[in-house]
């Protein structure tokens, strides 16, 4: 199948994770994606672990796509670059503020040329502010979002998920949601417009429930470990042999585990009547 996206043309600048996965989502709905790397590469590329002397971040990143070497400070690679940006849908770029200008890459520039062009930018702290033109990747906006302050232990100092790379997934997830309401946009009115996401609005957009808990109460959301707050049981527990995750989503859930578990009080335990009460009596139960 050759995916609904098929017929579409997307050239992509960017380096790292947040900005090539948007592309590589593109290339697995179907779309034409061509890759260009500096002749230093992408900045990734030494990043281990390596799978065939390939750094396997720098793949996983970058399935679905063609690939070419263009030094783009040089007038004939630049031209080769513009051929391309002129008939393609969708160009990608995470360049530092300030540097698409420099190598005659703005919005402005390449959408007076190709009207119908989608320009997404894929920034790290968006495109205001002191911290604008500062480089960005994963771990720092986990901490400055305050995303790291939710994480770890209960009690702890927190700062869990540093090492999977969640939040650039998760503003690739958004570069793409706004690449495809963009071109649905562009079916409407036949022209392209300048989108922008940054690692650090995708983040708060993913602590949404939590920022809410905070203007609701006026406390800083508790780090709850493997726990979550508004349910109980929802947690994950060390057994003798492995951990396992447990949870109860409803009263007929709870009645089957305390069944399950061979405990049939705690099914007709007040305390754990309902899971408002269990929630209070958080600890006992657990």
């Amino acid at each position: 199948m050759s995916g609904p996206l098929a017929g579409i043309n997307v050239v992509d600048v960017t380096s790292a994770a947040a900005g090539p996965f948007v592309a590589s989502l593109l290339g697995q709905l179907g779309a034409e994606v061509i890759k260009i790397e500096p002749p230093t590469g992408d900045r990734i590329h030494n990043v281990l672990p390596t799978q065939n002397g390939r750094c396997t971040t720098y793949l996983s990143m970058n399935v679905n796509k063609k690939g070419m070497i263009l030094d783009l400070k040089n007038s004939d690679a630049y031209a080769v670059a513009l051929d391309l940006i002129d008939t393609c849908d969708i160009f990608l770029e995470n360049f530092r503020r300030g540097v698409p200008e420099r190598l005659g890459l703005s919005y402005e520039t390449l959408s007076a040329r190709n009207p119908r062009l989608i320009y997404c930018t894929v920034a790290g702290w968006g495109d205001r502010g002191p911290w604008a033109k500062l480089a960005n990747i994963d771990p720092y906006v986990q901490v400055a979002s305050g995303f790291a302050s939710l994480t770890g232990k209960s009690g702890s100092q927190g700062e869990s998920m540093r090492y999977c790379g969640h939040l650039d997934l998760t503003t690739a997830c958004t570069g793409v949601q706004a690449v495809l309401t963009a071109l649905y946009a562009r079916h409407k009115t036949g022209r392209g417009q300048h989108l922008q996401t940054s690692l650090m609005a995708a983040n708060l957009a993913l602590q949404a429930t939590r920022i809410a808990e905070y203007y609701a109460s006026g406390q800083q959301p508790p780090r709850m470990g493997h726990a979550v707050s508004y349910q109980v049981p929802h947690q994950a527990f060390v057994t003798q042999t492995r951990w396992i995750a447990v949870a109860a989503h409803t009263e007929t859930e709870w009645q089957s585990l305390c069944a399950a578990l061979e405990q049939p009080d705690w099914a007709e335990d007040e305390r754990f009547a309902n899971n408002a009460k269990r929630v209070e009596h958080r600890d006992t139960l657990i």
